[in-house]
């Protein structure tokens, strides 16, 4: 397991959430018929492929003002947040990328619209309503 990217398996669910980040690095569909990690330029357009996030790609998408925690116990990675006055959900895998992006999905398709959280990738969220809601719980 590469742990300096985001594997094929989180970078397919960015796509699925239609979440498409710029990087270096991109998964592609070779002529063997496999996916290999490669540098973007090296690929070309002429294969398919997927974006590939670095650690600091990923985390360059979240949201500001969010407090990220984090934790190795071993074997996995587990993320999770605070905002505000809202606690999140915990977020683990063994790749510490693949989480962080579960994380960035989780924001951009329920976090950002439940708890207000502005997403850089999330469509338009209205900040007062979600002051609202939050101050009715």
């Amino acid at each position: 397991m590469n742990e300096d990217y985001a594997s094929l398996e989180a970078c397919q669910r960015l796509a699925d959430a239609g979440i498409i980040l710029e990087t270096k690095n991109v998964w592609f569909y070779g002529t063997d018929e496999q996916w290999h990690l490669a540098e973007r330029w090296l690929v070309g357009m002429t294969a398919e492929q997927s974006p590939a996030p670095s650690m600091l790609e990923a985390w360059r998408e979240l949201p500001e003002g969010l407090t990220l925690y984090s934790l190795f116990d071993g074997a996995e990675h587990f993320f999770w947040y605070n905002w505000q006055w809202a606690n999140g959900k915990v977020f683990s895998d063994t790749n510490p990328i693949d989480a962080l992006i579960d994380l960035l999905i989780w924001l951009t398709e329920v976090g950002g619209k439940q708890y207000g959280i502005p997403s850089k990738t999330a469509t338009e969220i209205d900040l007062e309503d979600a002051y609202e809601a939050l101050e009715d719980d």
